[in-house]
């Protein structure tokens, strides 16, 4: 379990990776998204994708996990196993993470969607 957590340890090094940027993002987004919604009529239902893009951007730290982490795992002495197991978990977190956003970012409705 120690050698997971170290795994954990390794892919939190570059804070930025798990935790600004797809928080930038989904400011950008959400900022973006509100930009267009102010462009429609109010008589449309609004309904937007902004909130997939830090899950794009999740998608694509998951596929350069393996090139940017793998080879100082090994390195370090950690197994294949240990260091799936520590990324997976750290992956969770920050999912975890962004998913309470998104319960409190739609727990609020906007004027328009409340009176529909």
């Amino acid at each position: 379990m120690r050698r997971t957590l170290n795994v954990i340890r390794l892919q939190l090094i570059n804070r930025q990776t798990f935790i600004w940027v797809p928080l930038i993002i989904l400011g950008a987004a959400t900022a973006i998204s509100i930009l267009i919604y102010g462009m429609i009529p109010d008589d449309i239902a609004i309904y937007g994708g902004g909130g997939q893009a830090p899950l794009w951007y999740f998608f694509a730290i998951g596929i350069s996990a393996m090139t940017l982490t793998f080879p100082f795992s090994q390195a370090m002495s950690i197994t294949r196993r240990e260091f799936f197991l520590g990324t997976m978990l750290t992956a969770i977190i920050a999912s975890t993470l962004m998913g309470i956003l998104f319960l409190i970012g739609g727990g609020s409705k906007s004027p328009r969607t409340a009176t529909a």
